[in-house]
């Protein structure tokens, strides 16, 4: 492990030799950034920033070794952590603590609460650091308030097109190339004194599209919430990720959760439910293929005068859901199980495409990654990718 490691040569590594050097590298980077923080603490104590030029130590991190204002704050705020508190590093060390973690304590370490908070840092997650921080930082009281904000949206339309409305009512438009130019002047409209709109940009030759920034106004929300109501938010995205695996905006998801509760519990929603059922009724009593939601169920024959549907019954979806609590059942290769909650999907352990029932027994719960990765393991990489490029 003492050869430095050369990136055109890592696609001939094995994979156990390749997980084995980044766990080596991971050890010697702990290693690298513990010996970083002990440097800046004297270099500190000892003010050798002070000469070269550099009225902190903050600013010798960020313009002579040349991190960025996040990385010099963070390691600035850990190095003094380190500092007042030696004991940390062995914690550094082993891994139990990082350096967010360390940098985030900085302020609130004292010599009466240091084993409390190192009790509360080691092996815990960025969110429940940060909680206890703010424990030890009580914040004031946030109350609800609405703002009114106008926000650059830009749009792509066809070279040619007659310049439109750009004084539309609620909005203030302006044609340009994308450059940060004209998009400045565009968003420093309203309000400068002068409702004249910038002259559009002409593009250069060899593109057929100009982007239009729209000044748009939006709302934007401030209010606290209790861990209660975090639980159920993340709770509500887990369960939109087969939906949304790239996840979901705070906007998107609280306008399909308004949309939700109105469809269900308002009368005009309700009526529209009953309309459509009795609309439905029938026409599902002539047809073989039974609907579910939007997608007709598949029915395939065994060859034997048995039709067999690829189609999984929700009871027997949420019997498998309860079973696997919610969670990726994969087992990787060192006996540790996956448990994501992101993105689930029922799969067949004997495919279906291979005799496999729907049968609880047969089901288990796989996040999407996962679940393409045994059908890879199964089919093979090459039949799976002419799968997905005919989607």
């Amino acid at each position: 492990m003492n050869q430095s490691i050369r990136l055109d040569s890592m696609s001939s590594l094995s994979d156990n030799r390749l997980i084995r050097q980044i766990e080596s590298l991971r050890g010697k980077e702990q290693k690298v950034l513990a010996g970083i923080l002990r440097h800046l603490v004297e270099i500190e104590r000892r003010r050798l920033y002070l000469p070269r030029g550099y009225s902190s130590l903050f600013e010798f991190c960020t313009q002579h070794l040349k991190y960025s204002r996040s990385s010099a704050g963070r390691r600035v705020a850990a190095a003094r952590s380190l500092a007042r508190f030696p004991v940390l590093e062995g914690y550094l060390l082993n891994g139990e603590v990082n350096l967010y973690a360390l940098s985030l304590v900085s302020g609130i370490l004292t010599e009466d609460n240091i084993e409390q908070v190192i009790s509360g840092i080691r092996n815990r997650s960025t969110s429940e650091v940060e909680s206890l921080v703010a424990r030890h930082r009580p914040g004031r009281i946030v109350r609800d308030r609405v703002r009114t904000v106008c926000v650059m949206e830009p749009e792509t339309r066809k070279r040619g097109k007659e310049r439109d409305d750009t004084a539309a009512a609620g909005s203030t438009s302006a044609w340009n190339t994308g450059g940060a130019n004209s998009a400045g002047r565009a968003g420093s409209t309203p309000g400068a004194g002068s409702r004249k709109l910038p002259d559009p940009v002409v593009e250069g030759s060899g593109s057929n599209t100009l982007e239009r920034v729209r000044i748009s106004r939006k709302y934007k929300l401030e209010f606290a919430v209790d861990p209660e109501f975090m639980r159920k938010f993340k709770r509500t995205k887990t369960l939109l990720s087969n939906r949304y695996p790239g996840g979901i905006g705070f906007e998107e998801l609280f306008m399909l959760l308004m949309d939700e509760y109105i469809d269900r519990h308002s009368p005009e929603g309700r009526a529209a439910r009953r309309e459509k059922r009795h609309a439905h009724k029938s026409d599902q009593d002539r047809d073989p293929t039974r609907e579910i939601g939007s997608v007709k169920a598949r029915l395939v024959s065994n060859g034997e005068g048995e039709i067999r549907s690829r189609n999984i019954p929700q009871r027997v979806r949420d019997e498998v859901f309860l079973r696997d609590g919610g969670k990726c059942t994969f087992i990787g290769s060192d006996g540790r199980r996956c448990e994501s909650r992101w993105n689930l999907q029922i799969d067949h352990i004997l495919p279906f495409a291979r005799g496999g029932d729907n049968s609880p027994g047969n089901l288990r719960l796989l996040c999407g990654k996962h679940n393409r990765l045994e059908a890879e393991r199964v089919y093979g990489s090459p039949h799976m990718e002419r799968f997905r490029k005919k989607e």
